[in-house]
């Protein structure tokens, strides 16, 4: 739906009396052609300022565009018009505007005669292509990234990869979609950074999100045989380890515990922390005199994202 803000151009038309009465040619006034009174733009299709001088003596016109509350002038001007001009003339191109309320006047040395008001809407164009980019997990040297479009049926568009690196923001590659199919996809370097990447439409209003890229971790989970209610569970955590284009065990990271008491319809509930050790595994001592299910939990840091094991059953 589309969200607008009343712009109105109110223009004060004064004909220049500074020829001739013989050269002058009819005795009425210019008139607005576009923008056209009553119409709706986006702010990006604003047409252009656009007089018919058909009806007006010929003259020198001096012509502003100022902002209606500031009284700031945006774009000014002179315009001679003479025999040699077509009736209609571009005088001013309205695009740069932003939403809100504007004036367009002409003057001249001789009278006051106010040719026409036009008034219009000015608002910000509907959100049509989307693009959704689900979260991305790195697993090898490059990974591929398949984004999914919506409401793109016909179009054309282009999105920047974008992350901040330093002070600045570095781009990353794009996503693209053309006549509506995905262009491919975006492949992503395990040497590049990790966290959060701007997907930023190239569209003044075009719709715009974020994913964010961490590394793979595996965690697994086994328990010994149970002796008098006593038994251990141990496993092992890795994660992706860029420089070595492979998995390497996850040195000194906490690991969660949890059990419940039945296969389906009960809450896991928490038991412990263990901690892995140089090598990225880890063993526990565990206590119990019924059967119960167990399950293992590493959680995510700002580059690698965090597992939970299969559960095993003791």
């Amino acid at each position: 739906m589309l969200q607008t803000v009343l712009l109105t151009v109110a223009v004060a038309l004064v004909p220049t009396l500074a020829v001739s009465a013989a050269n002058a040619v009819g005795t009425g006034s210019p008139v607005i052609v576009t923008p056209a009174d009553g119409e709706s733009y986006y702010s990006h299709e604003v047409p252009d300022l656009v007089v018919d001088f058909g009806n007006a003596p010929y003259g020198s016109y001096d012509w502003s565009v100022t902002d209606a509350d500031s009284n700031q002038v945006l774009h000014s001007g002179t315009f001679d018009y003479d025999a040699a001009d077509p009736d209609q003339n571009d005088l001013a191109d309205l695009t740069d505007l932003g939403l809100g309320g504007y004036t367009a006047t002409i003057t001249s040395d001789g009278g006051t005669v106010t040719s026409s008001f036009g008034t219009f809407e000015l608002g910000p164009p509907p959100v049509e292509c989307q693009i959704e980019v689900a979260a991305v997990r790195v697993v090898g040297p490059t990974t591929a990234v398949y984004p999914r479009f919506h409401g793109c049926e016909g179009q054309t568009e282009t999105w920047a990869v974008r992350h901040r690196v330093g002070n600045g923001t570095l781009t990353f590659g794009t996503f693209k979609v053309v006549n509506g199919k995905s262009a491919g996809p975006w492949r992503f370097k395990d040497s590049w950074p990790t966290g959060v990447y701007a997907i930023r439409s190239r569209e003044m209003y075009g719709y715009n999100t974020s994913t964010v890229v961490r590394l793979v971790s595996r965690i697994s989970l086994t328990a010994g045989t149970k002796v008098g209610g006593h038994f251990r569970i141990s496993g092992d955590v890795t994660r992706y380890v860029p420089s070595a284009d492979g998995f390497r065990g996850w040195a000194n990271r906490p690991v969660a515990i949890s059990y419940k008491n039945c296969a389906a319809g009960c809450a896991w509930r928490f038991l412990g922390t263990d901690h892995t050790d140089s090598t990225g595994h880890f063993s526990s001592t565990v206590t119990s005199s019924q059967a119960r299910y167990y399950r293992a939990t590493v959680g995510s840091t700002t580059s690698v994202w965090g597992r939970t094991s299969a559960p095993v059953k003791r």
